[in-house]
């Protein structure tokens, strides 16, 4: 699978070594056919350099990179930018709400592939609004959460004008989403002081939403 194969060249470019793949723990397979491998988590031994040991009480959690979209208006302050994010409910679900809120995003990026092709089509799908390729710039490539899985987000950005926004805010609520992939989101509009302030997102958003804006 494209996405063990770079969790693979990641290790080893670092040096470190599979000595051993005592198990594999499980695999989350999707489509028609079930038959491409989504999650995979592995029971590794790895040499790890430099060292001079064997890390093997561990096991890593593979998914796809994926495509995250900050569609973002910048406000008369910094607290006051406003951010599009989309509720949707997903079972590790740990907050007040029960609902996940985050920046519209998702989709594996497969190697070689169009990062703005998919955000284009992630944004449209998750919110409803389309925007023109032109649009979207990219910010930058971070692992989400390292000591948990193995996967990479690319953040883009696009910036909307305060008329389009407010069109956008008059129709919050509105539902969207992929329904043959029992995906169901809604569009969100929320100030980056709201954001800062509340309990809406997770630090891995949050930290994303830090870095966007005008200045």
């Amino acid at each position: 699978a494209p996405h063990f194969q770079q969790w693979y060249a990641a290790q080893t470019a670092a040096g470190h070594t599979l000595a051993d793949l005592p198990k594999i723990e499980w695999v989350f397979r999707v489509g028609a056919d079930r038959a491409f491998p989504l999650f995979m988590a592995l029971h590794v031994a790895v040499k790890v350099c430099g060292e001079d040991r064997i890390k093997s009480n561990e096991a890593v959690i593979i998914r796809p990179s994926m495509v995250t979209v900050c569609a973002y208006c910048p406000g008369d302050t910094r607290a006051h930018d406003r951010f599009i994010l989309v509720k949707e409910y997903r079972t590790s679900v740990m907050n007040e709400q029960g609902f996940v809120f985050e920046l519209p995003g998702g989709s594996s990026v497969q190697p070689g592939g169009d990062p703005i092709a998919v955000a284009r089509d992630e944004l449209e799908e998750e919110t409803g609004i389309r925007l023109a390729r032109e649009r979207f710039r990219m910010l930058g490539q971070r692992q989400i959460a390292a000591t948990m899985i193995a996967n990479q987000a690319l953040l883009l950005v696009a910036r909307l004008e305060p008329a389009e926004m407010d069109t956008i805010v008059a129709r919050q609520g509105t539902m969207y989403g992929n329904s043959a992939e029992t995906e169901r989101t809604s569009l969100y509009v929320f100030t980056r002081q709201q954001i800062m302030e509340g309990r809406v997102v997770d630090y891995a958003t949050l930290g994303q939403i830090s870095l966007v804006g005008d200045n």
